[in-house]
């Protein structure tokens, strides 16, 4: 039997410690949450009283949901529309959310979605007025929390 302590025995406690550490940060780094994210949450609203002028169909309103990784979206009038699913965030920067809705279910006016059609979506938030643009569409005023 060799009498000197082997030199992977100190080695295991420190590799421990620096393992814990290392899955420590990694569960931190997950609860970050993004601010842009944050902020979308809980349902929008806009009306267009004036949808391209159109006689007998001028108006559409439309009320987007978003909670916890979930949307729903709900419009008539001119069209409507009632389709709902999963986003996940692909790209946020500055005060632009890029998100990809997938798992939809539902319609757009005469589209009918499939479990496994995935839509783009590019909002641009303006916090001092409180509102969110989808592109370069109108402005959504924030009316209440998710459902």
């Amino acid at each position: 039997m060799d009498a000197h302590p082997s030199p992977h025995a100190a080695v295991k406690p420190s590799l421990r410690a620096l393992l814990i550490l290392m899955l420590l940060a990694l569960a931190l780094a997950g609860c970050k949450t993004d601010p842009n994210e944050d902020f979308i949450q809980g349902q929008w609203y806009n009306n267009d009283d004036h949808l391209s002028n159109l006689a007998g169909e001028s108006r559409q309103e439309t009320s987007w949901y978003f909670e916890d990784k979930t949307f729903e979206v709900y419009g008539c009038c001119f069209a409507t529309v009632d389709f709902s699913g999963y986003y996940r965030v692909v790209k946020s920067e500055e005060d632009t959310l890029q998100l990809e809705l997938y798992r939809l279910q539902g319609h757009s006016g005469n589209m009918l979605y499939k479990d496994t059609d995935v839509i783009p979506v590019e909002i641009n938030i303006d916090r001092e007025a409180d509102t969110i643009r989808f592109g370069s569409g109108f402005a959504y005023i924030r009316v209440g929390l998710a459902p």
